[in-house]
């Protein structure tokens, strides 16, 4: 029973980080090709260098969400209940410090100042669109700090799902929850 809870936990965490993480990377693409664009296009040099800067931090996010993934490893941990649990654990407190610590903040500060920069030079460049550029900020100033939220909050989730597994006897039921 517990062998089998532990292969389905494992597999809804595998498939649900696979899907979002290729989601992310399609966005992050997406910006990437955005704003290289953007970067050639916009004769403003403040709008070029926060262009420049975005990529780098779109960059910079694609490489984290490759780094992470490439560690995922599941048909060594599949056959055995033991290895199952380790998996399963690694797999929860890699996510945990994916979103927190130095693997967070290094995202939000090197990808925040990109779109700011280029803001600030686009209200530079077209001073009658400046009101609402303004608000354009406003919104990704709020959005910077939902995202240290959210953060914050998924990595406390997966510490305490990390807490309840080691707290689990061998015997007990399934402890896999799928609202993560």
């Amino acid at each position: 029973m517990q062998q089998a809870c532990t292969q389905i936990g494992e597999l809804g965490l595998l498939r649900r980080f696979g899907e979002l993480t290729q989601v992310c990377l399609l966005a992050c693409l997406i910006v990437l090709l955005g704003f290289a664009y953007y970067a050639i296009i916009f004769t403003n040099p403040v709008q070029r260098i926060g262009s420049v800067l975005t990529v780098l931090g779109a960059g910079y996010l694609m490489y984290q969400l490759i780094l992470s993934k490439s560690h995922i490893r599941p048909e060594t941990a599949l056959g055995n209940t033991a290895d199952g649990l380790t998996f399963y654990r690694s797999e929860l407190q890699r996510q945990s410090d994916f979103h927190r610590g130095i693997w967070f903040w290094s995202r939000l500060v090197i990808f925040v100042p990109g779109p700011v920069i280029f803001m600030i030079g686009f209200a530079d460049a077209y001073p009658s669109l400046k009101r609402y550029i303004e608000v354009e900020l406003a919104i990704l100033v709020l959005l910077s700090f939902l995202a240290i939220s959210l953060n914050l909050r998924k990595a406390r989730k997966y510490q305490r799902e990390l807490d309840a597994l080691d707290s689990s006897t061998p015997g007990s039921s399934c402890w896999y929850r799928d609202d993560l």
